[in-house]
């Protein structure tokens, strides 16, 4: 079911949609599609807040999980986090880049409070005896601990929007003219 604006009968502008199996959305529209500023709230708890692209996250949001309660924060593009910070439970987070949802390359585990970094790198060693080809393990490689050059304030969860910007879509959509 979907309440929200409409122009020329696709949705357009903000709207929520509420899913057969539980999940809703609710954000800006655009031809049919979450597209601009929104929130997805998934069936098993699971809420994306932040930026869609032709119905993709993409650009700025952050993912919390609802079993664990863990944050993914960062830029996403075509649909996966890029880079930024997996924030635990707990408090403590990676920092860097992801490649298919998880941590890959040079970034830092930070404690919570900013209090302690460790350095290194989720490199990819690939299984040799796999049953499907091209499976890989991460494995990390890190240096000694250190007192971490972090601002704890910078280690803060993401906070869902609770106001949308406002857009004016008559300047974004194509409307047909009738014909007399």
């Amino acid at each position: 079911m979907y309440e929200g604006s409409w122009i020329n009968g696709e949705k357009e502008g903000i709207g929520k949609m509420f899913y057969p199996d539980g999940a809703r959305y609710y954000g800006q529209w655009s031809h049919n599609v979450p597209h601009g500023e929104g929130t997805y709230k998934y069936s098993n708890g699971d809420v994306y807040s932040g930026q869609w692209s032709q119905g993709i996250k993409t650009g700025q949001g952050s993912y919390e999980y609802g079993t664990n309660g863990s944050q993914l924060v960062g830029t996403w593009f075509e649909g996966s986090i890029a880079s930024g910070q997996w924030i635990y439970k707990n408090g403590n987070s990676w920092q860097g880049d992801f490649k298919n949802g998880r941590p890959i390359g040079k970034g830092a585990y930070i404690t919570k409070g900013g209090a302690n970094q460790q350095n290194g790198e989720w490199v990819e060693i690939l299984q040799d005896e796999a049953d499907e080809e091209g499976v890989t393990n991460l494995i990390w490689r890190g240096e000694a601990p250190q007192t971490a050059p972090v601002v704890a304030s910078e280690l803060n969860r993401a906070a869902y929007k609770a106001e949308l910007p406002s857009v004016d879509w008559s300047s974004k959509v194509e409307v047909k003219e009738e014909e007399e």
